[in-house]
């Protein structure tokens, strides 16, 4: 998405949407997958925070100017796909589904096992990472953030004042770019509304 040819760069960000789309939970949870794609957005935008202005010294060209604002409008539906995948609302058929099977594998037993869901070892890839018990000192930028939760919490830390700063930018030069932003305005407004524990 950084890539000095425009071509390229427009590429890589419709090859990024497409994989959101595809596999969207794998590409936020991954490693660096969250911060790292995160700081290339805002570097591509010129939206920048400490982080990110390290990428990039201004905002990215998409070319010929003929092309009226379109790459931009791309990066900006590919920064809504991404954002929804990452913080938006979460999909409640599934927790509904998981409550049920734990509430109905334990219903009729009394004591010890009446709250057993509650007692039982995180069903994620290494639940007491956090921790940090054994492993080096944190990379942040290149940690997995597996949950809704800890994504949030990075995202209003280190991102949501430039995305603000960024959106009224684009929402004051109108147009299709200002109709893309307000795209993102409107998963951020719900990522917002549900925070960090829904």
């Amino acid at each position: 998405m950084t890539h000095l040819a425009a071509d390229i760069r427009v590429s890589a960000v419709e090859v990024l949407s497409w994989l959101v789309d595809v596999a969207g939970a794998e590409v936020v949870s991954c490693a660096g997958g969250w911060i790292k794609t995160l700081n290339c957005f805002l570097s591509v935008l010129g939206w920048h925070t400490e982080e990110s202005s390290k990428w990039s010294g201004n905002r990215a060209s998409f070319g010929k100017s003929g092309a009226k604002g379109q790459p931009m409008v791309k990066v900006l539906a590919a920064l809504a796909v991404f954002l929804q995948a990452g913080i938006g609302r979460p999909d409640d058929g599934m927790d509904d589904s998981s409550d049920e099977g734990s509430a109905m594998g334990v219903s009729g037993w009394e004591f010890p096992l009446c709250h057993a869901a509650l007692h039982m070892v995180p069903q994620a890839t290494a639940p007491f990472v956090h921790l940090n018990l054994f492993g080096q000192p944190r990379d942040e930028e290149g940690e997995m953030y597996e949950t809704r939760e800890d994504r949030y919490r990075v995202f209003v830390n280190r991102f949501l004042g430039a995305v603000q700063r960024g959106l009224e930018g684009a929402r004051s030069e109108g147009g299709e770019v200002g109709r893309a932003s307000a795209g993102v305005s409107k998963v951020l407004k719900e990522a917002i509304a549900y925070g960090p524990g829904a």
